[in-house]
Order: structure tokens, then C-alpha cells, then sequence
């Protein structure tokens, strides 16, 4: 299971899952605001792939975040229910459409193909 935290030289680091995860973006967005030089970031050894960033750092961005809006009312009763599903006009494909099943006449023998 990978750390939370990480403590290098006396401070907090937080791994970018961990970071993105607390500002309600992904990896990407982290690495964006890395690059941009918003967030303080490290290696956690010489030539290792894990990245950190400074938790203060994350943790103002997270406080000046604008507040997420939620996409659907909490409380399930509070939405309005879905209206029923638009039903087929009368007679179905066989009957009531251009393209009507059409099956060759049987002859009284029962075989179907033309007789020569």
C-alpha cells in the first residue's frame, strides 16, 4: 500500500494521487499546477518514479478552491421522477409498417420451390 505522507527535511509531502484526490482533480491536473509552479514538488529518492508535493501548498489551493456544485439533488425524493418510456404506435412491424412480412404460398405437397 503506498504512503500518505511522506516527511522530508522537517515537511509534509504528499504523493500526487494523494493531492489530486484532496483537490478534486487527477494526476494530470497536479502535474499541470507542478509545472506551472503553483505546487512545490520533489522526488521522494534519486531516480525513483514516486513525486511529491508540498501538503501546505496543497492544502491553500484547497481552501481557495471554488465550492463544487453537485450534479443531482442529495435527497432522492426531492428529484422529480423520470417520466415513463414513449410506447410504439399501434401494430407493430408486421402489420403497421412499408416493409410487411411477406412469405411465399406453400403448394399442397408442402415444398415451397417452384416446380418445373
Amino acid at each position: 500500500m503506498p504512503k500518505l505522507r511522506y516527511e522530508i527535511e522537517g515537511q509534509s509531502w504528499l504523493p500526487i494521487a494523494r493531492a489530486a484526490k484532496l483537490l478534486g482533480t487527477n494526476a494530470q491536473g497536479v502535474r499541470k499546477l507542478m509545472g506551472e509552479g503553483a505546487l512545490e514538488w520533489r522526488q521522494t529518492r534519486a531516480n525513483s518514479r514516486t513525486f511529491v508535493v508540498n501538503e501546505a501548498g496543497v492544502m491553500a489551493l484547497k481552501k481557495n478552491r471554488p465550492p463544487v456544485k453537485l450534479k443531482r439533488s442529495p435527497d432522492p425524493l426531492a428529484r422529480p421522477r423520470n417520466p415513463e418510456p414513449e410506447r410504439r404506435a399501434r401494430g407493430g412491424l408486421w402489420d403497421a409498417h412499408h416493409l410487411r412480412l411477406a412469405l411465399p404460398h406453400e403448394d399442397e405437397d408442402g415444398d415451397k420451390r417452384k416446380k418445373r
